[in-house]
């Protein structure tokens, strides 16, 4: 495969090769061709669009207490401009379904399995990793709310979030230290494999899609801006 093909974490296209070689098995087709991955594909990222909205629904129902506002956060997550990505073959969708469902997990008090549904996030996009921020926030609150008191009850609670982002962060670890096991070996290894921490990601991200802080915010991308005004201004209008 090609260096660029690392920017994709391989959790979606590992389950839809699953998929399709199980729909294979069923209908006793020697080979996986094309179109049973594209109907993979398409079937899983639509269902997950769907589930990704019902658990929106219901973690707005969790923490506003207030049905009619969870719907319309639900309608506006559906109606945006980027929608079209939910819908094709993309991680967009089973990314958000499980990232509410880590969050909807955390509202009803279950962190452990929280940690289990950010991992599937991170799995499936870099950005996942940020899902920690959710544990650690969670943890605050519990501590504030007395649910640390006491040294050992603190302990517990520290190592307990550590844990639980250690679980988050594996997914993306373990891809990176595949690549690190194909392209590092021998003479000929990339530049980036002699970094002080040799990252694929990044340096695939920054060679090819010019990614890195702020490198996005360049007048080019001014079309881009202007499709994502509406969804913008309608989140800062709903900031209270």
């Amino acid at each position: 495969d090609s260096e660029e093909s690392y920017a994709f974490f391989p959790f979606l296209p590992m389950t839809l090769s699953a998929l399709a070689s199980s729909a294979a098995k069923v209908t006793s087709a020697s080979v996986v061709d094309k179109a049973a991955l594209i109907v993979a594909g398409i079937v899983t990222t639509n269902v997950s669009f769907v589930c990704s909205a019902w658990l929106l629904f219901h973690l707005g129902v969790q923490t506003l207490r207030d049905e009619v506002l969870a719907m319309r956060a639900v309608e506006v997550y559906c109606m945006t401009a980027a929608s079209v990505f939910m819908s094709t073959v993309y991680t967009e969708s089973p990314y958000a379904a499980f990232t509410f469902g880590g969050l909807l997990l955390l509202a009803k008090g279950c962190p452990n399995v929280a940690a289990a549904s950010f991992a599937g996030a991170a799995a499936l996009r870099s950005n996942g990793i940020l899902n920690c921020g959710f544990l650690v926030h969670d943890a605050l609150v519990r501590s504030i709310r007395g649910q640390g008191k006491g040294r050992s009850s603190m302990l517990g609670l520290l190592l307990g979030t550590l844990l639980r982002c250690a679980v988050v962060l594996a997914p993306g670890a373990a891809f990176q230290a595949y690549a690190w096991s194909q392209e590092c070996q021998g003479a000929s290894a990339p530049s980036w494999c002699h970094s002080r921490l040799p990252m694929v990601y990044t340096h695939v991200q920054a060679t090819y899609w010019q990614g890195g802080f702020l490198r996005y915010y360049q007048w080019k991308q001014m079309p881009n801006f202007l499709l994502a005004a509406p969804t913008a201004c309608i989140a800062a209008a709903g900031v209270r």
